[in-house]
């Protein structure tokens, strides 16, 4: 995996965290990139998953001891990793 990352620990950081849980380094083709604009609902969207993605690596997994830190109900974190396929 070769990419520049001057600067960008975060990018760089998420990358990582990705690689460790198995996922793709890189988002897939025909997600919205950072840099394009979002609508409302999208950012909301992309902001969630990004929480969601968190509180899951946080937690190693644990639906109910990430779903404690998120401050919800399990069954509602249970339907947001299914809806964000985290």
């Amino acid at each position: 995996m070769s990419h520049d990352w001057p600067g960008n620990v975060r990018e760089l950081r998420n990358v990582a965290e990705r690689f460790a849980l198995g996922l793709p380094a890189f988002k897939q083709a025909g997600t919205v990139s950072e840099n394009q604009s979002l609508g409302f609902a999208e950012a909301v969207e992309a902001f969630e998953r990004s929480l969601l993605s968190e509180a899951l690596q946080r937690s190693g997994g644990n639906l109910s001891q990430a779903s404690q830190e998120l401050g919800m109900a399990k069954t509602t974190l249970f339907d947001k990793v299914k809806k964000y396929g985290l």
